[in-house]
């Protein structure tokens, strides 16, 4: 009996040791990455929700050269981006960054999302009432 509660507390000391190592691994390889740049497909998505908000059609967004001239108008560091296979909605949850510049608002984003997986973190601790 005294050896299981030894070895559970061990196992628990294992578990939050390679939790925070994964914690390490996930800020160190990718969001600091992400803050610091953009590096991903944010600037499609970006555009695409910039041109809305400044009353151009979004039908714009699927003629590639215009769409490269937008991004370059923006003054975006990515030198390649397209919207071709997303529908117009795709845009519409970045319509309120897109008073910020593409970086800032990137970074809002992100945040927002470490927000959301707090939530389902939140969510699926209670669902399986885990510790």
């Amino acid at each position: 009996m005294q050896e299981t509660a030894l070895d559970s507390r061990v196992l628990a000391k294992v578990e939050w040791f390679l939790l925070a190592l994964l914690l390490a691994a996930f800020v160190v390889r990718g969001l600091l990455p992400a803050w610091r740049t953009i590096n991903t497909d944010f600037p499609n998505y970006y555009v695409a929700a910039t041109i809305h908000h400044q009353g151009i059609p979004l039908d714009r967004a699927y003629e590639w050269r215009w769409f490269q001239r937008e991004k370059d108008h923006l003054e975006m560091e990515r030198s390649f981006v397209g919207f071709a296979p997303h529908p117009p909605m795709c845009a519409l949850p970045l319509l309120p960054l897109t008073w910020l510049p593409a970086l800032e608002a990137k970074r809002v984003w992100l945040t927002l999302n470490l927000g959301f997986l707090a939530v389902v973190v939140g969510f699926l601790r209670r669902v399986t009432r885990l510790s």
